[in-house]
């Protein structure tokens, strides 16, 4: 498939550690065309969980009631990633535990590692302006955007919110918020 007819996925997971292979996938967002794939995810080895991990992704019990199985997940990205270009918040993550997700299920399609990042979107755009971590919270905080409990859904919103702004479509903006700083209106 010819790489102008791709589609955007913005994608976020939220995982039980940092070492994909090893943790897993307990949340997934995933926006594209007028679709929204939101999924809690129940995870197969607890045991392994970093407990930082699942106190910031909020994990409990109760709203994983009715999660999904690991196996639905990965059914689920393939059909949903095919033919896309992922755009993400450090996506190299996410794509790294799908690919792994897919090994482990024995899913006979990849996901395209070609992404676009808004981390560097944002080091381009925005630490010029006075950004001074890459977070998505701290981004938020310097947009004047709402903070929100970390989460899959929320995180891939503001993903497409902030690369919509950032890219050359909005540069208007980018420059009514330069030219607001220096006049002190922010």
């Amino acid at each position: 498939m010819k790489l102008k007819n791709k589609t955007i996925a913005y994608l976020d997971l939220e995982t039980t550690g940092l070492l994909a292979g090893h943790h897993e996938i307990i949340e997934a967002c995933v926006l594209k065309k007028g679709i929204c794939y939101h999924v809690y995810v129940e995870p197969e080895h607890l045991e392994r969980a970093n407990t930082r991990a699942l106190e910031v992704n909020g994990y409990n019990l109760k709203e994983w009631g009715g999660a999904i199985s690991q196996k639905h997940l990965a059914n689920d990205l393939a059909n949903l990633l095919e033919n896309c270009i992922i755009i993400g918040h450090n996506p190299q993550f996410d794509i790294e535990f799908i690919e792994c997700l897919f090994e482990e299920h024995h899913v006979p399609v990849g996901v395209d590692r070609r992404a676009i990042d808004t981390t560097t979107l944002a080091f381009e755009h925005l630490v010029p302006l006075g950004l001074d971590s890459l977070s998505m919270d701290s981004i938020r905080r310097f947009l004047k955007w709402p903070i929100v409990r970390h989460n899959a859904l929320d995180d891939a919103k503001d993903v497409k919110r902030l690369y919509e702004l950032l890219t050359r479509h909005r540069a208007f903006y980018l420059t009514y918020v330069q030219i607001s700083k220096w006049f002190g209106l922010l």
